[in-house]
């Protein structure tokens, strides 16, 4: 485990100052959190449309390594070129002051890795067993043939249509190189390392959406202090019931800002928005390459997850929007005719009853909350700071808000959200990224205020320290103890159950051994470390070679093939049989056995079972984890 961690913070460390390189060589003069964020955004449109490409084509996992290594090559000797030529100088800062302008930016992506280790039992339950889609995918596809065309979960063949949604996400195609090329355990790989990153994103996005801002309000601040404004983060990992009974806000799976930040997704919901506007928020006209760019912006989100086309909808419209009202009268007049066309398309397209529903559900929710009252408010006061960045960031929230909530002309957006689940993280994309602004707002009032100046460090500690408690203690009321789910946490320091990876290693060298495909099935959750734990979506990232039959219960599987009839009805009758081996239970297993090609069967016990070998089974291998509570007898049929 020490070389996962070494490897692991080697590759962070490496992988930002390679984003860091490439985005000086664009740009010159600008601060190094925006360095970093336009190097992350070009390189991820060039990974981004090899990516789908490759996908698309259902060539090989090599294909897109090898793409990715010349990606690499390109930019780090265009990089070199430019910045050369320009005589750029790479770290303008003495080490001292990039310090003290910056450090509580990697303080805060660590505090929230450290948080997010105290939902421990969601991370046990691969977060709403979602990670059987991510945390597979990424783990699974260098090593399998036909990677694009495989469902992680389940290892059985999906769909080949190129046009489903899934082949024009690449996050886990990205992530999958990396976790080859440093061979870091792959849950440590994703939950820490990950996570850590998209946290260092968010935490840089804010510094740079917040700067920008601040610059345009003509108002005497120290630089070293925009970095504070961050900690507004920590908040969204409070736990999610604490959030919604506290009157603090109700969002859409914030879960997954506390244990699935590596999620591409994760990056469309946190900054989606920011990301879209950032580049021009503090530009009065907009030309043809500030379009190109939000072209190219948006494939970058896209890459991450499709759930970035309505909030790539809804940003774009807005901005183009709040910049035209705010125009001069000509220009108005366009926003004017924007607006009448949206609502015609929106009449034509219809209601989406059901995203409808849910997006005013939260709303109406969302609206009797007090913290939310209190963020209005703000935006409200923040007009007196008579700045047109300002004003042009508020219309945009505002016409975002319009765009996804009033009927007709939120037609549009219910039918590129397609899910209802998708429109609800659309929301909580407005509602964070407002929170945001409400954050940079207060440092704008706090700055006016003269004696406050030099008490702004001292209020964001206290400040800091505060959500930190906060987070903690609604993790602790919630979920419950956080010692005993950091001693899970140190005990099992792959950041899942050691019990499944050493399973994952057994039922590889099964497959090894043999000369055939490892039809696997096996109980859908055991208890571990006192919390349940869904090994059976799961154990693929650590075996991808054999198929894990009893995912399909969570997954499905392909409408042709032996397993097409598998349903919950036939893992029933397993989980019955483990429930109460008997004659009777073991005769409708056998029977079911009969109808697919199954040779592989792990019971959640150490102890032999005669029925199954009974029925042609011998015991392959054994694993006892005392600490955890967890055993495991693996059976196989020749």
């Amino acid at each position: 485990m020490i070389y996962d961690y070494v490897i692991g913070m080697i590759f962070y460390i490496v992988f930002i100052l390679f984003l860091y390189f490439v985005g000086s060589s664009i740009l010159k003069n600008d601060s190094e959190p925006y360095r970093f964020l336009t190097g992350y955004l070009i390189y991820s449109v060039l990974i981004g449309v090899g990516g789908i490409i490759i996908q698309q084509l259902n060539t090989s996992w090599n294909i897109f390594f090898g793409y990715f290594i010349l990606v690499v090559i390109i930019l780090l000797i265009f990089s070199f070129y430019r910045i050369k030529k320009e005589n750029i100088k790479l770290f303008p800062l003495s080490l001292k002051k990039f310090l003290k302008n910056y450090w509580f930016l990697f303080a805060i992506s660590l505090i929230l890795i450290v948080i997010s280790l105290s939902y421990q039992d969601w991370i046990w339950l691969n977060n709403c067993l979602d990670d059987g889609q991510y945390l597979n995918k990424m783990a699974t596809l260098p090593y399998i043939d036909n990677p694009f065309t495989i469902a992680p979960a389940t290892g059985l063949l999906g769909s080949s249509n190129i046009f489903r949604l899934d082949v024009f996400t690449t996050g886990e195609l990205e992530n999958s190189v990396y976790m080859f090329l440093t061979q870091v355990t792959p849950s440590i790989f994703a939950r820490i390392f990950m996570s850590g990153f998209n946290y260092f994103l968010l935490v840089n996005c804010i510094f740079v959406f917040a700067e920008k801002i601040i610059k345009s309000c003509n108002i005497n601040y120290n630089k070293s202090t925009i970095q504070y404004i961050s900690c507004i983060v920590i908040l969204f990992i409070f736990n999610w019931d604490f959030l919604n009974q506290s009157g603090i806000i109700m969002v859409q799976d914030s879960w997954q800002f506390n244990t699935a930040m590596y999620y591409g997704s994760s990056i469309v919901r946190t900054m989606g928005i920011m990301l879209i506007i950032i580049h021009f928020i503090d530009k009065e006209k907009i030309g043809l390459k500030d379009v190109l760019i939000v072209l190219l912006i948006s494939i970058a989100l896209t890459s991450k997850s499709i759930i970035a086309l309505p909030v790539i909808f809804t940003s774009g419209v807005a901005y183009l929007l709040s910049t035209y009202i705010i125009s001069e009268k000509k220009y108005r007049f366009i926003a004017i005719m924007v607006t009448f066309i949206l609502i015609v398309i929106g009449t034509i397209l219809g209601n989406t009853e059901k995203i409808s529903s849910v997006i005013l559900t939260q709303i109406s929710y969302n609206i009797d909350n007090w913290f939310l009252v209190l963020a209005v408010i703000i935006l409200l006061v923040s007009f007196s700071f008579k700045s047109k960045v300002v004003t042009k960031c508020n219309l945009t929230i505002l016409i975002i808000g319009i765009l996804i909530i009033f009927d007709p002309i939120n037609n549009i957006f219910e039918k590129l959200s397609v899910y209802d689940f998708v429109a609800a993280r659309n929301l909580t994309t407005l509602i964070y990224t407002m929170i945001i602004m409400v954050s940079i707002y207060i440092y704008i009032l706090l700055n006016k205020l003269e004696f406050m100046k030099n008490k702004l460090v001292l209020m964001y500690s206290l400040s800091t320290i505060l959500l930190i408690i906060g987070a903690l203690g609604s993790a602790h009321i919630y979920e419950g103890s956080i010692l005993s789910s950091y001693k899970t946490v140190w005990q099992n320091k792959a950041i899942i159950p050691s019990s499944t990876i050493e399973l994952g290693s057994k039922l590889t060298t099964l497959a090894n051994q043999r000369n055939k495909a490892i039809n696997v099935i096996m109980p859908e959750g055991v208890m571990a470390d006192g919390d349940m734990h869904s090994v059976a979506i799961i154990i693929r990232t650590f075996a991808p070679q054999i198929r894990s039959i009893s995912a399909i219960g969570r997954f499905g599987t392909c409408e042709t093939g032996a397993f097409a009839d598998y349903n919950a009805d036939e893992q029933r009758i397993f989980d019955n049989f483990l429930v109460n081996s008997n004659t009777d239970t073991a005769y409708e297993l056998e029977k079911m056995l009969l109808r697919y090609p199954i040779n592989c069967i792990v019971l959640p016990t150490s102890e032999d079972n005669l029925y199954l070998e009974s029925m042609g089974f011998e015991s392959f291998d054994k694993i006892d984890d005392i600490n955890a509570g967890v055993r495991y007898n693996i059976y196989y049929k020749k």
